[in-house]
């Protein structure tokens, strides 16, 4: 019959001066001359290996601990430098002796071998129990560790020195809950690494969740539109005009097969292909999910027509009106804080061209230790968005919205990238709930603002 498989320890008593994780003397000035370690060697995690002190069918009698100095002193981080033993007797009066090492005592009892002082633990078998006792002296080849938090830009923003198995906390200047760029909403989720039982140098880098920005619609700061420009005919009754709306990042024009993340690395693949198709699609994409139209009561005597038609039933341009004459270069504040500059880019060639450069880029990878779900290559570009409508004038301020009415949709120069996306569905869909406005307010706006005088 077996009567034991492990040996467990727990602590009774701890006496003496403690060594604190993380006080102020252990916080050390950020030393920016210290870079993000690529390849940084990471001891691997501490694990607890119970001690297994079953010999044959032989019931344990007692136990007990040889190899601890007569002094009974250790230093710091030594223990595993001294021949410590676990001796079992049992009931015939044999022995059986295994190492007791680091790895045998219990992760939440370890740092105790890094405290000055004097301390006593108990090893617990069954109903047996062996108390042992040391003093754990200063060891001067023992620095402590030294840690290193980086933020997500693998900038340093704080360095500390940590004893044996201590808990680390980081100190440094406080980092943004929520980050984000022109590609991604990141939200922190803590380090790449354990902060508990440290027990070699470390480097923790900040960990967010990164959440792509696709078909992200951004708007001009407190505005739905900007007029830009307008013509009339020579009867002064019908005319037409251009209006700014907003700028798309991270709009998909083309894109490759999607795959399922299933335990292997996977190589994104996206071939060139029949473009038309895929353009289309994204026009129809901005329009339907991104672009909302909204009644404005207070415009009903003043805008008539059905102005709801060029949400509805969207018509594309290919190109810009060239009797607007407009060549961009115009300034926008958007309501991301950034000053833009308009792109004026005929959509479709300018689009096709975008696509076919961006295929020189490298497809990406993903591992197969990213988060389980569904992945597709993707060329990605910001997009700025236009509407050319047509106005009857019928009255002093009282228009009506014509039948020739297109969004133009012109490419940002140097804004198209290869990108992996990610999805949990395989629905690739917009992910934010931000979008442009059309209304019959900004309608309005946009046909008084033509200078119908002048033609």
């Amino acid at each position: 019959m077996k009567n034991i498989k492990v040996l467990t320890l727990v602590p009774l008593l701890v006496i003496g001066g403690l060594l604190t994780a993380c006080n102020k003397d252990n916080k050390q000035p950020i030393n920016n001359e210290r870079p993000y370690q690529e390849g940084f060697v990471y001891v691997d995690p501490p694990l607890y290996e119970p001690i297994d002190l079953d010999y044959g069918d032989k019931q344990l009698d007692k136990v007990e601990i040889i190899g601890i100095p007569y002094t009974k002193e250790i230093k710091v981080a030594d223990f595993d430098n001294l021949d410590v033993q676990v001796r079992a007797w049992y009931m015939d009066n044999t022995t059986h002796q295994v190492p007791l090492k680091m790895k045998n005592i219990p992760l939440d009892f370890r740092h105790y071998f890094g405290e000055i002082g004097d301390h006593s633990i108990t090893l617990t078998a069954r109903d047996i129990k062996q108390t042992f006792e040391f003093k754990i002296v200063d060891n001067p080849d023992f620095k402590g560790y030294k840690c290193y938090f980086y933020d997500r830009n693998k900038k340093l923003m704080d360095t500390q020195t940590v004893g044996y198995y201590q808990n680390v906390t980081y100190q440094g200047q406080e980092l943004p809950q929520v980050d984000e760029d022109n590609d991604y909403r990141y939200t922190l989720t803590g380090w790449d690494h354990e902060t508990r039982y440290i027990h070699q140098d470390m480097q923790f880098l900040a960990q967010y969740n990164k959440l792509e920005k696709r078909w992200y619609a951004i708007r001009q700061y407190n505005r739905e539109s900007t007029a830009l420009c307008g013509i009339v005919n020579s009867t002064k009754t019908q005319g037409s005009g251009l209006a700014y709306l907003g700028r798309i990042n991270r709009a998909v024009a083309y894109y490759g097969p999607t795959y399922e993340l299933d335990g292997e690395d996977i190589e994104l693949t996206i071939e060139p292909g029949n473009y038309t198709k895929y353009i289309q699609d994204m026009y129809d994409t901005i329009v339907s999910e991104l672009i909302e139209y909204k009644v404005d009561s207070d415009y009903n005597m003043k805008l008539y027509g059905n102005p709801s038609d060029i949400v509805l039933h969207p018509q594309f341009a290919t190109e810009f009106d060239k009797n607007y004459q407009y060549k961009g270069g115009i300034k926008a504040y958007m309501n991301n804080k950034e000053d833009i500059e308009l792109s004026a880019l005929d959509p479709f060639e300018n689009t096709i061209s975008n696509i076919t450069t961006s295929f020189n880029y490298l497809r990406p990878v993903i591992s197969k230790d990213d988060k389980p779900g569904y992945y597709r290559a993707a060329i990605v570009g910001s997009f700025d968005v236009y509407l050319d409508v047509s106005f009857n004038k019928l009255g002093d301020h009282i228009y009506e919205v014509g039948n020739f009415n297109q969004f133009v949709i012109a490419p940002v120069r140097y804004s198209f990238k290869m990108a992996d996306q990610y999805s949990v569905d395989g629905e690739f869909g917009p992910n934010f709930d931000t979008k442009l406005t059309v209304s019959t307010r900004s309608l309005f706006y946009m046909a008084d603002a033509i200078d119908w005088s002048n033609w």
